[in-house]
């Protein structure tokens, strides 16, 4: 929760010495001491915004006005195994069977980590602090994608696609979703190594149009 917040208010093309001043007030949160957070927390975090994100940007390169934190959506869905299928013929869920029986409706609700605009295209950003191990090694792209699958990051991600589709959809006038939307990109931000590195620790995925756009039609239907 402290690296969250810190990562929301923290002016992501700040200079070194504004980027400590606020890591040292969370450093309390953290359980750390000056010493700590002055060797550690500080290089941590400029690593996490220095590390290239594809596409030809990194944090660092994103201002104010081109962010959206912690951005709130709620909208009414119906999910039933026909969505799930419909996403598995995709390639995602790999781990969930299709034969269970899924059959539930309401109003989906969450928030978005991240929401930035580089290059006129809108990508969402999700922070993960999962502890893989204590080596970079352990955040590479395979080890990366066994934990997407695992815990249904995937599933959560095309929600979060699927709701930034709809809101830009409303916003901006002749919207395309091949033009305009960037991907996702989920920070394991104990594996971000810099500049250095643009694979440890980033997991990235541009889901197909056509799937956001069935989700579309089946999550909208009305609610019985």
């Amino acid at each position: 929760i402290a690296l969250h917040s810190l990562l929301e208010e923290i002016d992501f093309s700040s200079s070194d010495k504004v980027i400590g001043t606020v890591c040292r007030r969370y450093a309390v949160r953290l359980g750390l001491s000056q010493e700590q957070c002055d060797r550690m927390l500080v290089s941590w975090i400029r690593n996490i915004l220095m590390t290239p994100l594809g596409c030809g940007f990194s944090l660092s390169e994103i201002n104010g006005k081109d962010r959206i934190s912690e951005m709130e959506f709620h909208f009414p869905f119906v999910m039933n195994t026909e969505l799930v299928d419909l996403v598995k013929k995709r390639g995602y869920l790999a781990n969930t069977k299709s034969d269970q029986n899924i059959d539930f409706s309401g109003v989906m609700t969450g928030l978005i980590d991240l929401i930035v605009r580089f290059n006129n295209k809108y990508y969402i950003i999700d922070y993960k602090s999962n502890f893989l191990g204590n080596s970079f090694n352990n955040y590479t792209q395979v080890n990366l994608q066994k934990i997407i699958i695992d815990h249904r990051y995937d599933l959560q991600y095309l929600i979060y696609s699927l709701a930034l589709h709809r809101y830009l959809k409303a916003q901006i006038t002749n919207y395309d979703y091949g033009s305009t939307f960037g991907g996702v990109r989920y920070l394991f931000l104990r594996g971000m190594r810099g500049s250095q590195n643009n694979l440890s620790g980033v997991f990235s995925d541009l889901p197909p149009s056509e799937l956001i756009e069935e989700l579309d039609t089946i999550m909208g239907r009305t609610i019985p």
